[in-house]
């Protein structure tokens, strides 16, 4: 009889615990994606450049790099020319 009873007692609780979780999953999934949505918009407001907000849709700006090193000049090896015999 007790095992019948622990079997009944299992399966009711299964059944509660399912029902339960049904109804707080979505508030649990909405609280997650809220906060992912603030982790998200704090990484990107750190890495973010400041003024580009008064930037219109479409507008292109080019923002000035440094120079680049001429490679041309520097030295990679000797060169050898080669000639095919006959």
């Amino acid at each position: 009889m007790g095992f019948i009873k622990f079997i009944f007692i299992m399966i009711l609780g299964y059944y509660l615990l399912k029902l339960i979780a049904r109804l707080v999953a979505p508030s649990l999934f909405k609280y997650a994606a809220r906060k992912t949505e603030e982790h998200f918009k704090q990484q990107f407001g750190q890495h973010g450049q400041p003024g580009n907000e008064s930037q219109n849709i479409g507008e292109v700006t080019v923002d000035a790099r440094g120079k680049k090193k001429d490679r041309g000049k520097e030295e990679i090896g000797e060169y050898i020319e080669f000639e095919e015999i006959e």
